[in-house]
């Protein structure tokens, strides 16, 4: 869905490198358990205190939330991230997340 990015480069160190497009979107989400969701948020500069998420617009290499630069590398959770994987009944994508367009009929954790 689109709705991921994923690393498409490494630099010398070999740290990956996610590519923002200018004028691109990027929203940061800080997810728990259900029984911790409603205490878990996001804790960034710029950005209003126990929100769970921001969306900042990338411009000239910067990332601003509205018209205040922040630094999302400096972006944490006040809480440990837990994995919340929830199963709904919906058609699934004809393509894998590894790239296969086959055998997908079984669900791999």
């Amino acid at each position: 869905n689109k709705d991921f990015i994923f690393p498409t480069s490494e630099n010398k160190n070999e740290e990956r490198i996610l590519d923002i497009a200018d004028g691109a979107e990027l929203e940061l989400f800080c997810h728990g358990s259900e029984r911790y969701q409603k205490k878990t948020y996001l804790k960034l500069k710029g950005v209003p205190k126990k929100q769970k998420s921001a969306k900042l617009t990338c411009d000239s290499g910067a990332f601003y939330n509205g018209d205040t630069k922040v630094k999302v590398e400096k972006a944490t959770c006040n809480r440990r991230q837990e994995p919340r994987l929830i199963r709904s009944q919906e058609e699934c994508s004809p393509l894998g997340a590894d790239g296969r367009s086959k055998d997908l009929d079984d669900l791999w954790l």
